[in-house]
C-alpha cells in the first residue's frame, strides 16, 4: 500500500510522459516514439518530489485464489486466482516520484504443481489487463493569427502475459533451497516507446522456518538488460526542453515567438518540448536543446532478496 521514494536524474536525456510538443503550423513533426516506458511507473521523473527516504501512495491490491484440483498420480495440483489493483493515488506529482501507473489493473493466474517428498515443482502463467493511465501527451500547434490547435494523446500501457518457473527443495523440516524464473511479455495495443528488452528474472536462494516466521534469502539476476553504452537516434533532437523554465520566462518566451495561445494549455509538471524555429530570441534561463543521440547504461543486473 506504500511505495518508497524513487530517486531520478535531474536532468534525463529522454523527456518522461506527460509530454507537451509546441511546434509552429506547417512545422514536421517526428514520429514516435519520444520516450521510453516502464510499465510499473511510467511517469517516473525529475519534476517528481523524490527524496530518499520518502514514502508516498502505492497500491492496494485485493486477491482470491481458489483450488480446483488436487495433486493425484501424474496429474498436479491446479488453482485459479483473481487479483484487482487498485491506486491509492492519482496525483501527477506522486506518480513522478514512483507511485504506480495510477490506474486499476485485473490480473486473472492459473497455477499448477507438483508436489513430492523433497522437491517441489510450480508453474503459473497470468494475464493482466492494464488499466488507463490518467495522464497522457499533448500536440499544441501555433499558427500565426495566434490562435493554436490541441490534440491530446493519451498514455496507453499494454496488457502482460506474465509466465513463472519454481523449484523448491526441502533440506530439513525448517529449510529448504528455492529457484525461480519469471518472464513478461507486453501484448495488445499501445503508447509506442523506446523499446527496452522484455524482463526475464532468475533467483535463487534458501527459505528459511521457525514457527510462524518465514524467512526467504536469494539473489535475483536481470538476464535480459538493455546494452550498454549503445547509441541511438532521438526524434525530438534540435527541440528545446522547456521543462525548468520559470512559468514567467516560459509565457515571455512564447509570447515573443507568437505562441501564447499555447499557455493555457501547459499542464503543471508536464514535460515542454518546444521545435526549434528560425530567427527565434535566445532561449529563456533553463532550457536546453535535446541531443541528437542519448545512450542507455544498463547497471545493477543483480538484486539480492
Amino acid at each position: 500500500v506504500v511505495s518508497r521514494a524513487v530517486i531520478a536524474a535531474d536532468r534525463p536525456t529522454l523527456l518522461p510522459p506527460p509530454l507537451e510538443i509546441i511546434v509552429p503550423e506547417g512545422a514536421s513533426l517526428p514520429p514516435r516514439p519520444y520516450y521510453p516506458v516502464y510499465a510499473p511507473i511510467p511517469y517516473i521523473g525529475r519534476t517528481g518530489t523524490s527524496q530518499v527516504g520518502r514514502f508516498v501512495p502505492g497500491d492496494a491490491v485485493f486477491g482470491a485464489k481458489m483450488r480446483l484440483l488436487e495433486q493425484r498420480a501424474g496429474r498436479p495440483a491446479l488453482a485459479v486466482s483473481a487479483e484487482l489493483k487498485v491506486p491509492l493515488t492519482r496525483t501527477l506529482a506522486k506518480l513522478q516520484t514512483g507511485s504506480g501507473t495510477g490506474g486499476f489493473d485485473q490480473t486473472a493466474r492459473i497455477t499448477a504443481e507438483w508436489k513430492g517428498r523433497h522437491p517441489s515443482l510450480v508453474v503459473s502463467a497470468g494475464f493482466t489487463h492494464v488499466g488507463g493511465a490518467p495522464f497522457g501527451d499533448r500536440l499544441i500547434v501555433f499558427h500565426p493569427q495566434g490562435d493554436v490547435e490541441v490534440t491530446e494523446s493519451p498514455l496507453r500501457l499494454p496488457n502482460r502475459v506474465s509466465l513463472g518457473l519454481g523449484y523448491r527443495h526441502t533440506l530439513r523440516s525448517w529449510a529448504a533451497l528455492i529457484a525461480e524464473a519469471t518472464k513478461a511479455v507486453e501484448v495488445g495495443g499501445h503508447t509506442s516507446a523506446f523499446k527496452a528488452a522484455g524482463p526475464l528474472d532468475v533467483s535463487a536462494g534458501a527459505q528459511l522456518r521457525r514457527g510462524r516466521l518465514h524467512l526467504t534469502l536469494g539473489l535475483r539476476y536481470h538476464a535480459n538488460s538493455v546494452p550498454s553504452f549503445r547509441s541511438h537516434d532521438y526524434p525530438l533532437a534540435g527541440f528545446a526542453d522547456l521543462t525548468s523554465v520559470s512559468e514567467r520566462d516560459l509565457q515571455s518566451y512564447l509570447t515573443a515567438i507568437g505562441a501564447a495561445g499555447a499557455a493555457p494549455y501547459l499542464g503543471d509538471l508536464h514535460q515542454i518540448a518546444l521545435a526549434s524555429m528560425a530567427n527565434a530570441p535566445p532561449l529563456p534561463e533553463g532550457a536546453r536543446i535535446l541531443p541528437p543521440t542519448y545512450a542507455v547504461r544498463s547497471h545493477d543486473r543483480i538484486a539480492y532478496l
